[in-house]
């Protein structure tokens, strides 16, 4: 999930998906630029769009809960978050001292296939 949002539209370019999955958004000029449309015509964006949207509209939604709190000075909205195979030199060179790994983890090829569905 952490190589999706952070470069899905790389690593999954083919994938798409309905823009009702990110409901509320207003496209950039850049997502404009990347759009297609489905066979039912709705607008068809990536796996990147989607859960971007949802994450920053989701912290939006918290904002907006907890801004006017007098105890709540601020919360951060991401700590220290997982690259996935974004800027890894080879797959198999995991850093076992900064990269997050409980127990057993697949391999590319097959963290590839799993994302396919293929399990």
């Amino acid at each position: 999930m952490a190589t999706v949002f952070w470069a899905g539209d790389i690593f999954g370019y083919k994938i798409r998906v309905p823009r009702s999955c990110s409901a509320g958004h207003k496209m950039t000029s850049a997502e404009q630029e990347h759009n297609d449309e489905g066979k039912d015509g709705k607008e068809m964006v990536g796996l990147q769009t989607i859960l971007q949207d949802a994450y920053l509209r989701a912290f939006g939604e918290l904002a907006d809960a907890v801004g006017g709190l007098k105890s709540v000075l601020g919360f951060e909205v991401m700590n220290e978050p997982h690259r996935g195979f974004v800027n890894l030199h080879s797959f198999d060179a995991w850093d076992y001292d900064t990269d997050l790994h409980i127990g057993y983890l697949p391999l590319f090829l097959q963290a590839v296939a799993l994302g396919e569905g293929h399990a």
